[in-house]
């Protein structure tokens, strides 16, 4: 996602694509935080990883946003 931010032209997709990429970002570094003991354990799913079913509509939703170059 932050490839696709640097690349485009517009400061509005530029914005989308930094976010969806924080998104993940932001989940995955939580997570094993947790997992190896450096930030309390909290209830957000590993994207991709994890089995929880509405986050990860909501995760294919933001990429395919992402993917679909707006």
């Amino acid at each position: 996602m932050f490839g696709l931010a640097i690349s485009t032209e517009s400061e509005f997709k530029k914005l989308v694509f930094s976010g969806l990429g924080a998104w993940v970002l932001i989940q995955v570094v939580i997570n094993l935080g947790g997992a190896v003991g450096l930030l309390p354990i909290t209830g957000i799913v590993l994207p991709f990883i994890s089995y929880g079913s509405s986050a990860m509509v909501a995760l294919f939703g933001g990429l395919a946003i992402g993917y679909s170059k707006l």
